[in-house]
């Protein structure tokens, strides 16, 4: 009998035992199993998040590029756009002024050096020569037409080269610089065409008084606008500029 129970016990504490050993196997098993699965879950999100977060990256690098580009590009232009219009402006007014000289010429053949100096066409000092010929008042005041019509001329490309120059790289400016650079564009175009009617037509239906009021007129507000366009192109180009640019490129990736 005592056999027997002993016999009893120790099969039920071996079944115990066994029942310990393979709880404890299967729980193992199923616990390398899930540690596993949520291994690989774990690397493919890494490389997913890795992933993404290199694509950023280059997203970011690549906006910062375009807009180092886009900047020194927008420095080129306004320095090249203000220069431009400036240069367009003074020889606008020299060729303008109500007040000119004229170099006083005794003989022909110094007032033929000179206008040669000007590129002056070959027909042209010779239409001069005729009226020197009839009279040298007439032969001076011939003269002095002529060279104002050149130097009109000569000023009116440096503000076509401008006008040129701004609506080609009008993609770079800001609105107000734009919309002045125009204006002051438009305002010397005015001056010239003004200019060429009065040497060629002189005062013909037109007051004086009235002809250099408007003159100057045309003259305060360019000077006016170019101060509007330098004031525009130095607060763009100062370093909060560019702050404010790298803020607005955060929010962005933001």
């Amino acid at each position: 009998m005592i056999n027997s129970i002993k016999d009893f016990s120790v099969y039920v504490l071996s079944t115990i035992v066994s029942s310990g050993i393979l709880l404890f196997i299967i729980r193992n098993w199923f616990k390398g199993n899930i540690n596993s699965h949520f291994n690989k879950k774990l690397e493919s999100h890494k490389h997913d998040l890795q992933k993404i977060t290199e694509d950023i990256k280059y997203d970011y690098q690549r906006k910062i590029h375009d807009f180092s580009l886009y900047s020194n590009k927008k420095h080129e232009v306004y320095a090249e756009l203000y220069k431009l219009l400036n240069e367009a402006n003074i020889k606008i007014k020299i060729a303008t002024a109500r007040y000119r000289e004229y170099p006083d010429f005794r003989q022909f053949e110094k007032v033929e050096k000179y206008l040669k100096e000007y590129q002056v066409s070959d027909d042209t000092i010779e239409h001069v020569r005729s009226k020197w010929i009839i009279g040298r008042n007439e032969g001076v005041k011939e003269f002095q037409r002529v060279v104002d019509m050149e130097k009109v001329i000569k000023a009116d490309e440096s503000r076509n080269k401008a006008y040129l120059y701004l609506i080609n790289n009008e993609l770079f400016l800001n609105d107000e610089v734009a919309v002045n650079a125009h204006d002051i564009a438009d305002k010397l175009r005015l001056l010239v065409i003004s200019e060429n009617y009065k040497v060629l037509d002189g005062f013909e239906g037109t007051n004086r008084k009235d002809f250099y009021d408007e003159q100057k007129e045309h003259n305060i507000t360019i000077d006016e606008k170019l101060k509007i366009v330098k004031v525009s192109m130095q607060k763009e180009l100062a370093i909060g500029y560019y702050q404010e640019e790298n803020n607005s490129i955060t929010n962005i990736e933001e």
